[in-house]
């Protein structure tokens, strides 16, 4: 009998303990902070938004700052990385929400890295390429850069914390003027920059990988005859040189005029390169002079080239 016990017992005893080392231990909940986000402002106010394709946005840096707004940001791009450089998740916000412009999120107590970025549609972020904003369309094409802010800050949760975020803008503009009239037959002006940059990338604040971009402008009627005309472009690379080539075509697709090459163009962030020429007088390439205009504003500082 007291060996049948023994063995009884021994059974329980080892049942039990295997029992209790194959039961799952549940893991404590981790306590989450509200972390909300005000964008409130940029560095460059946004003023005389227009979208036709000859003049686009003026910016001065002296302006007050003003608040986010749908008629000009199509979406916001919201990333937090923890203290190992890890991705812990992201969020995008579309113009059609009724928060954009306020971030709102739950944060475990730590130290993060914030990035956010706002500009217009078709702006993307993406961490399988080495963590770099860029614009694409639905299909996954390219797209050429839209006007874009962004701030990258350290965050250290241990309550609940609200910031009020200033965006600065991340890109350039290149302004062509065609200073002599624009000769009835025209049609079109084509414009081929090489050593346009593709990305923007989170981890330096700095474009990077250029390959040459082109684009067509359709010339209107009532701009025929006239000086001046104008064609507005974003520029992603403001950090190298790059060559700007300027050719006119009629209906035919016939080249008229003798276009221009211009060497040695930059672009700067907030700044407005002006490129100003004549293609239809007969003179030689590289007539073109380069203007700086370093707040966006009316007036430029004159380099000649």
């Amino acid at each position: 009998m007291k060996k049948y016990l023994s063995l009884l017992f021994l059974m329980c005893f080892f049942t039990f303990a295997c029992k209790k080392k194959h039961d799952p231990v549940p893991d404590p909940v981790q306590k989450v902070y509200k972390a909300n986000f005000n964008l409130t402002g940029f560095t460059q106010s946004i003023a005389g938004v227009s979208n036709g394709k000859q003049h686009v946005n003026s910016v001065g840096t002296n302006a007050a700052p003003v608040p986010v707004t749908t008629d000009y940001f199509k979406v916001i791009k919201y990333l937090v990385y923890d203290a190992n450089g890890n991705l812990f998740h992201s969020l995008t916000i579309d113009s059609t929400a009724s928060n954009f412009g306020n971030i709102s999120d739950n944060l475990p107590a730590g130290t993060y890295t914030i990035g956010i970025a706002a500009g217009q549609a078709g702006l993307t972020y993406n961490k399988d390429l080495n963590n770099v904003f860029y614009y694409a369309s639905s299909m996954g094409s390219s797209l050429p850069w839209g006007d874009t802010f962004f701030n990258k800050s350290q965050l250290t949760v241990s309550g609940d914390v609200t910031r009020d975020v200033t965006l600065s803008r991340i890109v350039g503009q290149l302004e062509i003027n065609i200073e002599d009239a624009i000769p009835a037959v025209a049609k079109s002006i084509d414009i081929t920059i090489k050593n346009e940059y593709s990305y923007y990338s989170f981890a330096n604040e700095l474009p990077n990988s250029g390959s040459p971009e082109a684009f067509t402008t359709i010339i209107p009627e009532a701009s025929k005859g006239k000086t001046n005309f104008k064609i507005n472009k974003i520029i992603a690379n403001t950090v190298a040189p790059f060559v700007v080539t300027i050719t006119c075509y009629d209906a035919n697709q016939k080249n008229i005029g003798q276009g221009a090459v211009i060497n040695n163009v930059t672009c700067q962030k907030n700044t407005r390169t002006i490129l100003s020429g004549k293609l239809f007088n007969g003179l030689s390439n590289n007539t073109f002079i380069i203007n700086l205009n370093n707040n966006w504003d009316p007036t430029p500082i004159v380099i000649h080239y």
